[in-house]
């Protein structure tokens, strides 16, 4: 019955399947990227951003993730570089069960009060991030204004969209479009629109209707390219692709998401400085 389900309009050209400049397979990705980052160095950006990231009041944070048996320490590894922060960093890890990744993450967060946090970051276990990383992405996803937010990649990661790839010159973009990993985060603001995650098995489509979700609320959303991250592993190779694709067209059918592709994976604004 599956392959009868029409594809929807979001899902079409490879979702989810294109892997970009693979640090496995591409010599060129690195150099790509420190070509992208120079400017930032050169003009003191990167330094101007880290020390007025400090500037930002001291947010409470929950970070949430999923702990797969075979891969505690690289989840590890991440939550320690999370920790760093000056930020208050409140963690919520559930296990891995025999269920999606955002279905586990509702379980991680079924006691939690999430009124108290003023950020919710979903995290996985298969990420390289920068230095000051999350007191800059926190710093400028506020400074514009971002309800949700994510970090761009990098050229060298694994990753499914163009749009998410750092673009030349940019601190941070307003767009239609936040991706749903490797790394998301919620203001307290739109996690009442969106929180109980949906309990799909594979999470595709679910970014679309949160970004329909926010277009509709009047809330702004974007990438941050100032703290690029590298992705690790490759997308959506541990599931069929098909199977994934049909419970997305079914679940983006039932939200009623029916703006083309091409306006949601969309910039609006690119702030090169501030």
């Amino acid at each position: 019955m599956e392959s009868f389900v029409q594809e929807h309009e979001f899902f079409a050209s490879s979702y989810g399947v294109r892997q970009g400049y693979s640090w496995r397979s591409h010599k060129v990705g690195p150099l790509i990227d420190l070509v992208f980052g120079l400017p930032m160095v050169l003009k003191g950006t990167q330094k101007r951003v880290t020390a007025d990231s400090a500037s930002l009041p001291v947010q409470k944070v929950l970070v949430t993730s999923v702990e797969v048996p075979k891969r505690k320490d690289d989840l590890a590894k991440v939550l320690e570089e999370l920790k760093r922060s000056k930020h208050d960093v409140t963690l919520a890890i559930a296990s891995m069960g025999d269920r999606g990744k955002f279905h586990n993450i509702n379980v991680a967060l079924e006691d939690i009060n999430l009124k108290a946090y003023d950020w919710l970051i979903v995290v996985d276990d298969d990420v390289d991030l920068p230095p000051n990383f999350l007191d800059n992405f926190l710093f400028l996803s506020n400074l514009a204004g971002l309800k949700l937010s994510m970090p761009a990649h990098k050229f060298y990661s694994y990753y499914s969209f163009n749009i998410t790839h750092r673009y030349f010159g940019s601190l941070v973009r307003q767009t239609h479009f936040v991706e749903c990993g490797p790394i998301t985060a919620f203001h307290k603001d739109i996690i009442p629109l969106l929180f109980p995650f949906p309990e799909l098995r594979w999470s595709w489509g679910m970014d679309a209707y949160w970004a329909e979700t926010a277009r509709n609320a009047g809330m702004a959303i974007g990438i941050v390219d100032a703290t690029p991250l590298r992705h690790l592993r490759p997308v959506a190779k541990s599931y069929g692709h098909s199977q994934a694709m049909t419970e997305g067209s079914l679940y983006l059918r039932e939200k009623g998401v029916t703006r083309p592709k091409r306006e949601i994976l969309q910039n609006v604004k690119v702030i090169s400085n501030y």
